[in-house]
């Protein structure tokens, strides 16, 4: 780690050029030397410019790239850096670069530290003044915690105390209207929590995460120590590119719902019918589903790179290990992830005399890793017999340690019947929201067969709630019937 990478030094470029929050701190730890060839001439001249009007020079930018340039092709490429650092201002987590900033001078100041205190002790003789100017050395080093970047916090007298007036919250979008609505996904910092019985939903859940994500432009990564990555890869292509499983009819409770806004729609049409779900498939014609998934590859490109899958053994992956994955991640590939999908933390590196003391530990370390990264974690867990026995899931149904619904900002449950199964209807229950009201039952129509969590959402209302009901129990009493 003498040098900074290509990619860190594109992002550090483009915060000294664009962020007047924090091109200070680069300018004020990072030496232009650290860049290389063009980089090294940018940030130079950058420097220039914050040091003569305390800020960045933003729009001035192409101006500095003219000044510098030494002939027309020179001139030609600097431009192109430029519109490379316009393409990724806006989307760049400045927290997250300076980060790693802090981490490479912390670095650099370690190796200088050690070589300074190796000629000290090779070339003088052994004395208390010299392991004393040793330990000095060491302990200056140890003492230097973050760069020169102090937060003193928010007055409530300062017009920054008013934020909340101007600020969203920064969700990611559900494709579910009125989760959409109130910002209950997962978001940026925050600990999401997806409740569920074993094997409903909690995988597909997590795909369809994906999917609207990475229509967003958003980088996905999905862990998963449990679910297979063949599997876990033919689930998110699945719900992503629309691939059936298998040429099947089978019967679905279809509704259709008008009204002014996503928490008041009225169910104005519900039928039962047997839905077609034939055609090319999986299990029909696997060679041909590959040449037209090969096809969509190439045309969903830009789209697909921006979803990582990685599968770790269950019971071998920390938190510690997860951070240590993602600093390699981005070193490697430069891939650093918007959303972090982990599918489950129960199955975490846990010690079993301690697993609901461990369990506990690890949601709070993985909110962290969110807040720290400004990354969103969403998590899956299951719940425990009563609730999956029962007709409505509860975060209070939840297994192993309960703390886990504390630490977590949203939380949504997820219910299913066996007659709802069968019609491919679930329940989703908004059971916590830190920013918004929670409560909310929202009725979902779902395909797994294409890959498919949610086709048609509706809150589920007093009149849809008996609408839906009376329309299964008459399912349920012609299935009863038949048996």
């Amino acid at each position: 780690m003498n040098r900074l990478n290509n990619t860190q030094q594109q992002n550090l470029i483009t915060l000294v050029c664009f962020n007047d929050e924090y091109c200070g701190v680069v300018r004020g730890n990072v030496e232009s030397t650290h860049f290389d060839g063009d980089y090294q001439r940018i940030a130079s001249a950058a420097y220039d410019y914050i040091d003569q009007y305390g800020e960045a020079p933003k729009v001035h930018t192409d101006d500095l790239l003219e000044q510098i340039a030494r002939d027309d092709d020179d001139r030609e490429n600097l431009l192109m850096i430029g519109k490379q650092m316009n393409a990724i201002k806006d989307g760049l987590n400045a927290q997250w670069v300076v980060r790693q900033i802090e981490r490479f001078v912390k670095f650099q100041s370690q190796k200088d530290t050690i070589i300074k205190a190796a000629e000290k002790l090779e070339t003088q003789e052994p004395s208390d003044q010299l392991l004393e100017e040793v330990d000095h050395l060491f302990t200056s080093v140890a003492k230097r915690k973050s760069l020169d970047v102090f937060d003193s916090g928010v007055s409530l007298v300062d017009t920054n105390a008013l934020a909340f007036l101007d600020e969203e919250v920064d969700a990611f979008p559900t494709g579910i209207d009125i989760l959409d609505r109130y910002a209950i996904g997962p978001a940026r910092q925050e600990l999401h929590l997806f409740i569920g019985a074993s094997g409903r939903g909690k995988s597909w859940w997590f795909a369809h995460l994906a999917r609207e994500a990475m229509l967003q432009r958003h980088k996905v990564l999905y862990v998963t120590l449990e679910l297979n990555w063949k599997i876990a890869a033919q689930r998110f292509l699945q719900s992503i590119l629309g691939i059936k499983k298998m040429s099947t009819t089978a019967p679905r409770l279809v509704f259709t719902t008008d009204g002014p806004s996503p928490e008041r729609q009225y169910i104005t049409d519900l039928n039962l019918y047997d839905y077609d779900d034939s055609g090319l498939s999986i299990e029909s014609d696997p060679e041909q589903v590959r040449r037209k998934v090969r096809r969509d590859q190439r045309r969903a490109h830009r789209w697909l790179k921006n979803v990582m899958i990685k599968q770790f053994p269950t019971g071998k992956l920390s938190t510690a290990g997860l951070e240590s994955y993602l600093d390699s991640l981005e070193m490697q590939t430069g891939f650093v992830p918007d959303l972090i999908l982990v599918d489950y933390p129960d199955l975490m590196d846990v010690r079993a005399e301690y697993k609901r003391e461990d369990l506990g530990k690890i949601y709070t370390e993985l909110r962290g890793i969110g807040a720290e990264r400004n990354m969103g974690i969403a998590a899956v867990t299951q719940s425990n017999r009563e609730g999956a026995k029962g007709k409505h899931v509860r975060s209070t149904d939840v297994g192993e340690d309960w703390s886990k619904v504390h630490t977590a900002d949203n939380v949504l449950t997820y219910s299913q019947t066996d007659i709802e199964n069968s019609l491919q209807l679930a329940r989703l229950r908004v059971d916590k929201a830190r920013n918004s009201q929670d409560g909310m039952e929202i009725m979902i129509s779902q395909n797994y067969n294409k890959g498919a969590f949610v086709e048609e959402s509706v809150v589920l209302s007093d009149y849809n709630q008996r609408l839906i009901d009376g329309m299964l129990a008459e399912q349920q009493k012609e299935m009863e019937g038949e048996n």
